[in-house]
């Protein structure tokens, strides 16, 4: 197969543990790139996705480290069905909250002890740890790890600067204090950073204020050209808006073969690692193969 899977509990607080799929390389003897990876909140772990990706980029010679997040899969708090997620999100927002803590917070805390946790392996390159977070509220969690935690070579963060506040991180004071997106984004600088949009955002949307609008790709360039650094910043979408009609944009659940094929050349050329692009070529977004009837019937 090329590759081999080992599947990992690790504490993330006292008697707190997180579940986690990490897929290695079958050859050994040198320290492995490792790409670690936070899912959407449309399916757990097991989404067919991520798995592509631990297949594809173990094949390569790198380490893919597949998270869970708080009230998915193993982790879970509410029923299993469809985005049920949407409500452990909420649920566990509103018990942090009442003792003074946030969702984020833990989300983020989860993978920087995920960081602790391939850092203490023999067989993982310390200086090469990518992290990818997905469509669909996974890029709020990476981008404010990464920003935390200087171990983080690069980050993916979609669909995250869009230059207005997240409703979904939960920041403390995020909107008086006007926290937003691309203030964290720029505190990842000058190390790697890719702008990332499930969609064709990047510039494609009409502002909503026209006078107040600024260039995400310029004013980054603007933060990673201060550090003299702008050959670390890159930035990747697919195409279509989400206001189109399903048919005519390239969605998917966490990160589909679409937004993963501007990905390769960027971390062949910025972390050695093979490109994986003409094996995944042919791989169906899991979006086009996952059926599911709620679904199905929302398009109609």
């Amino acid at each position: 197969m090329g590759y081999r899977l080992e599947n990992l509990v690790y504490q993330t607080r006292p008697g707190f543990y997180a579940a986690a799929n990490l897929y290695l390389p079958t050859a050994g003897g040198m320290r492995a790139p490792v790409i670690a990876i936070q899912h959407s909140q449309h399916y757990p772990r097991i989404q067919g996705e991520l798995h592509d990706m631990g297949e594809l980029w173990a094949r390569k010679g790198a380490a893919v480290l597949l998270l869970e997040r708080l009230g998915f899969g193993e982790r879970i708090e509410t029923t299993p069905a469809y985005r049920q997620g949407y409500a452990s999100r909420f649920t566990f927002k509103k018990q942090l909250n009442l003792v003074g803590e946030s969702h984020i917070a833990w989300m983020t805390w989860d993978i920087v002890r995920a960081v602790d946790l391939l850092c203490e392996r023999p067989d993982i390159d310390r200086d090469r740890i990518i992290l990818i977070g997905a469509v669909a509220s996974g890029g709020e969690p990476a981008a404010l790890a990464a920003a935390l935690d200087s171990r983080i070579a690069a980050v993916t963060a979609f669909n995250y600067d869009q230059g207005h506040v997240r409703l979904d991180a939960d920041y403390q004071g995020e909107i008086p204090k006007q926290i937003l997106p691309w203030f964290i984004a720029a505190s990842v600088a000058p190390r790697k950073y890719i702008r990332a949009f499930e969609f064709g955002w990047e510039g494609a949307e009409e502002p909503d204020y026209a006078g107040l609008w600024v260039s995400g790709w310029e004013r980054s360039q603007r933060v990673w050209g201060f550090y003299g650094a702008k050959e670390n910043l890159a930035a990747t979408q697919a195409f279509g808006l989400i206001r189109l009609s399903m048919e005519r944009i390239q969605h998917c659940f966490s990160v589909g073969p679409a937004q993963r094929k501007e990905l390769f050349p960027l971390f062949e050329r910025w972390f050695q690692i093979p490109s994986a692009a003409q094996e995944d070529a042919g791989t169906l977004p899991d979006s086009e193969l996952t059926y599911n009837t709620i679904r199905e019937a929302a398009r109609l």
